[in-house]
């Protein structure tokens, strides 16, 4: 605790605060250190919210008899017909904390599964490549055929370009998102607090506090932690540039530079017609159902309700209010110039989504099939039941399943010699 706070505090309760830190701070040292092995992430983003219920790896309670049946419920199909020559099929995408992100993560796996690629996962039980740190942990056995190289990465990364682009084609397409600061921040506050009991958000009796003293509760490491201008850390800033500003025009020019497309949060539908335009992909490669929104006993807090707020919020977010200011600006230029067509195909979109989520909500027998029509912008599609289940699943258990099954088709092709 700060020296000025005994001014203001009881020497009784100096004490019980000063040794409530000491706790958290031992609890904080227990939880990063004492790892005894390759283990999933206490804090990933895409874990269900019922912890005893939800997130079993494959060397949890499944049996290989479960993991084989779920594994057939792996179903994404589209028309061959439907794909366009331009098809991107080499993406790496970097999933920043609490930014729509997991969403996007099931929608690169349906697009995995659908063209057989091969998808550059964390090897083990892990469910990131990286997270606290800037090294990359070990990942699967690449394609067993020249050019040996993987065609997509969706999985949480601290983003090194040297690290990441060596294993993918020259031809690959780098993609963001970005999610409001301040959103983004209360957001994860309330996420890894209430359903991951982070240590150092636990200190904080509640989110306003936390914002007015940021300084306080912030672990000393910026890596270990979810509130510390985490985006700009997640797309690659180094950490000893944080407190710096005189980093940020290099730090903007560079992500410039090295991303094809940053998508944004606060317009989800906007981005996915863009991307889906860029990438030339299918209306049904970009159909989603919205996965991991924590809003449960959620607590929200204005941003202009304190101007006082506001102005700390930003000095201590200041990397991160810099990139999404920039690039949401660059977003709706890039919009402007796709023209009216844009929002003539945004609404289509959204009609298909609507009638996707209808029927996946309600939809009970395995021959059920969704009919979606052709348009201007899209050919005649189909969603199967099968299909709602993979739209619907946490990610933790695709992610278990996808990984199974592509690991798996790797041993069958080296066992059967081919190439």
């Amino acid at each position: 605790m700060s020296p000025h706070m005994g001014r203001a505090w009881t020497i009784r309760k100096r004490a019980v605060c000063g040794l409530l830190l000491v706790c958290c701070c031992f609890s904080w040292l227990i939880v990063h250190f004492n790892q005894t092995g390759p283990q999933t992430s206490k804090y990933d983003e895409g874990r269900s919210v019922d912890k005893d219920g939800g997130g079993k790896g494959l060397t949890g309670e499944r049996t290989n008899e479960d993991i084989n049946r779920q594994m057939d419920t792996l179903q994404w199909s589209v028309n061959v017909s439907s794909r366009r020559s331009d098809e991107v099929q080499h993406i790496i995408f970097i999933k920043v904390h609490r930014a729509a992100s997991t969403t996007l993560f099931n929608m690169l796996i349906r697009f995995a599964l659908s063209r057989d690629l091969h998808v550059m996962f964390p090897a083990g039980d892990k469910d990131h490549l990286s997270e606290n740190k800037a090294v990359l942990s070990p990942i699967i056995p690449h394609p067993p055929s020249p050019p040996f190289l993987f065609d997509i990465l969706c999985n949480h990364v601290v983003f090194r370009e040297h690290q990441v682009r060596p294993w993918f084609p020259a031809d690959t397409k780098l993609i963001t998102i970005l999610r409001r600061p301040w959103d983004q921040v209360v957001s994860a506050f309330n996420y890894y607090r209430q359903v991951w009991e982070v240590p150092y958000l636990l200190c904080a009796p509640n989110v306003k506090e936390f914002l007015l003293k940021r300084p306080r509760f912030e672990p000393v490491s910026p890596l270990s932690s979810f509130t510390n201008n985490r985006m700009s850390l997640d797309l690659g800033l180094p950490p000893d540039q944080l407190t710096n500003s005189s980093h940020v025009p290099a730090f903007l020019d560079r992500l410039q530079d090295t991303f094809h497309l940053v998508l944004i949060a606060e317009h989800f539908d906007e981005s996915l017609v863009l991307l889906r335009r860029r990438l030339g992909w299918t209306m049904k490669d970009i159909v989603y159902i919205k996965l991991n929104a924590h809003d449960k006993n959620t607590t929200a807090i204005d941003e202009n309700s304190d101007p006082k707020l506001k102005e700390a919020f930003n000095r201590f977010n200041h990397f991160d209010v810099a990139v999404y200011d920039h690039f949401i600006r660059l977003f709706v230029q890039e919009v402007g110039k796709e023209g009216p067509e844009f929002f003539h195909e945004l609404r289509a979109f959204a009609a298909v989504e609507r009638d996707v989520r209808d029927f996946c909500s309600k939809s009970s027998s395995s021959a059920d099939v969704l009919r979606v029509g052709d348009t201007v912008w899209n050919e005649a599609f189909t969603v199967e039941t099968g299909e709602c289940i993979v739209l619907t699943m946490d990610e933790v258990t695709l992610h278990s399943l996808a990984k199974a099954r592509q690991l798996s088709a790797l041993l069958t092709t080296h066992d059967t010699g081919q190439v």
